[in-house]
């Protein structure tokens, strides 16, 4: 009987490490989902509101944000700057960044706004540099697509690329 009992302690103490082992682990130091999800053309300027998700399970610091969105070897958006932005774990901050379009951009949307084409592919990469996990690198594609009726606005879809 004493065997028994004690076999039988030994499973539940192997069982109870087993799940242990197995149960969900803090996910950290992983880049953020960093995506456009519209942008806006005026004249010489564009606007484009920036999603940055931290897809971690603790609170994401980024002291800089370097990006660049690029369609048909064009760029349409280029920034960097020091944001000083904190992001709560598994939420998204929105940031508005601005700047001067030049002829090929203007070009580019242009082609898009008048139905010259129905969407635009393009590629976001870059880099947040943290102070918990230091530079996490990101790479996205994805499309946009002119908003009907509304003049020189823009959607984007995106979608993650494999990391470099």
């Amino acid at each position: 009987m004493e065997l028994r009992t004690l076999l039988r302690g030994s499973l539940i103490a192997i069982f109870a490490f087993a799940c242990t082992a197995c149960g969900s682990s803090l996910v950290k130091g992983q880049s953020p989902f960093v995506s456009i999800s519209s942008m806006t053309a005026s004249g010489d300027s564009i606007e484009a509101a920036v999603n940055i998700r931290n897809i971690n399970d603790v609170p994401m610091n980024i002291d800089r944000l370097v990006l660049t969105m690029q369609s048909k070897n064009t760029v349409l958006l280029q920034h960097t700057g020091s944001p000083g932005l904190s992001i709560d774990p598994n939420t998204t901050e929105d940031v508005t960044l601005s700047q001067t379009a030049d002829e090929s951009s203007r070009t580019l949307l242009d082609s898009l706004q008048s139905g010259g084409v129905d969407s635009l592919s393009f590629s976001l990469e870059g880099r947040v540099q943290t102070v918990e996990d230091g530079n996490l690198s990101f790479r996205h594609q994805g499309y946009l697509f002119r908003v009907p009726g509304k003049p020189g606005q823009f959607r984007a879809t995106s979608s993650r690329s494999s990391e470099r």
